[in-house]
Formats: structure tokens, sequence, C-alpha cells
């Protein structure tokens, strides 16, 4: 017979629409075979409404063309010489990562289930050190504070900042849709995101309110 593919394309939130074809998609979307989505945005917005796993196919690319699968590893090497120090498994298709200012720490992002995750690992002695769970969607950006005390991502719908001592979760900042990427301040005292909207927004990591750019 043949295949029922779902191919879904929007990577913004359209309430209304989303609404209306809900019940429509419902009553075909357990018989598909496959779903494909053409941004991450769009399979974390879609997973909202109807949990499943979306496989990534970017606009322009094919199945016949695509990149091979990731094979879940991260690769750390030494440089200038290239010589390769360690390798992890265990991390999915993570696309961000980011090192801490003195390099003793590494972040990497990666999805388990519905959650995003943040492995942190240390390349120097290939240890992992600690795995954090950010629920509510894939990891859209990572940033150390200036001092590497401290780590910050964004998700679908939340930026939160975490002790990277301990695991522990500081601060969770909300109402920026879709923020996508994340920096600290050069004092680390002020986290910012930008979002889809092309807006950043700023909080004081120490109090959670929210400050005017």
């Amino acid at each position: 017979r043949a295949l029922n593919v779902g191919s879904f394309h929007a990577p913004a939130e359209r309430v209304l629409s989303t609404q209306v074809a809900r019940k429509f998609v419902e009553l075909f979307f357990g018989r598909m075979d496959a779903r494909t989505a053409s941004y991450e945005a769009t399979a974390e917005l879609i997973s909202r409404f109807f949990p499943a796993g979306y496989e990534l196919l970017r606009p322009g690319v094919t199945s016949e063309t695509r990149a091979p699968r990731e094979d879940g590893k991260v690769r750390i090497w030494s440089l200038p010489r290239g010589r390769l120090r360690h390798t992890f498994t265990g991390y999915g298709s993570g696309e961000v990562a980011a090192f801490s200012p003195d390099g003793g720490t590494l972040a990497v992002a990666f999805a388990r289930g519905a959650d995003g995750m943040i492995g942190l690992l240390d390349p120097v002695t290939g240890r992992k050190l600690r795995t954090i769970t950010v629920s509510g969607g894939s990891v859209r950006g990572i940033a150390f504070s200036p001092d590497g005390r401290t780590v910050a991502a964004a998700s679908v719908t939340t930026v939160r900042v975490w002790d990277v001592a301990t695991g522990r979760k500081r601060r969770g900042f909300t109402g920026h849709p879709y923020p996508q990427a994340v920096a600290f301040g050069p004092d680390g005292r002020t986290v910012a995101a930008v979002g889809l909207d092309g807006l950043v927004r700023m909080w004081d990591v120490a109090t959670g309110r929210t400050r005017t750019v």
C-alpha cells in the first residue's frame, strides 16, 4: 500500500488555523506512517497539539539528498594538530554546544522524548559531569556566565538559568515567544535572549526582574 506521510511547515503559531485544522488532522494523524517538519520550531509547535516523532526535512532538501543521520556522538579535538581527544556517546542529534570561558566545561544540548537535555562534560578528562533536564521542548541556545559558574539555555517558551556545580535551577524566565539565542552580560548579572520576532529581552539573574534594553 502507499505510505501516508504528514508534512508540517508553519514555523510560527497561528491559533485560529491550528484549532480549525485540528479536528481534521486528528482523523488522519493516527494513520500516518511518518511525519516530517520543515523546521525545529515547527516540530516543537506541532508536538504541542499532536505529540509524536517528527523527521526534520528542511525546505529544498529531499529524502534522497539530505545528509546521513547523526550518530549521537560528541567529539573533542586538540588544536592545532586536530588530534581526537574524547568521544562522548548518547547525544542524539544535538546541534547546540558551548564551552565555559575557561574551557573546563562543555555544555551540549540534545533531545530525550519531548524534553530537551543539557549534558555537562569535562573536555579535559572526558568525564560526564551531569545532565540537566529542560522540560517543554528542545534547547535553541546555550551560554555560560563570564565566571563559568552559571549556564543559561533558551527552549521553546522559557529561558532558564542553572548552577553548573549542582545542576540546580536558579531562574526561569517566560513571556518571550520562541527564544532562539541567549547570552550573559559582561558582569554575569544580566541574561538576554532574542526571539523569532526579533525582539531582545533581558532579565536580572539575581532578582528575576525584566530589564529594559
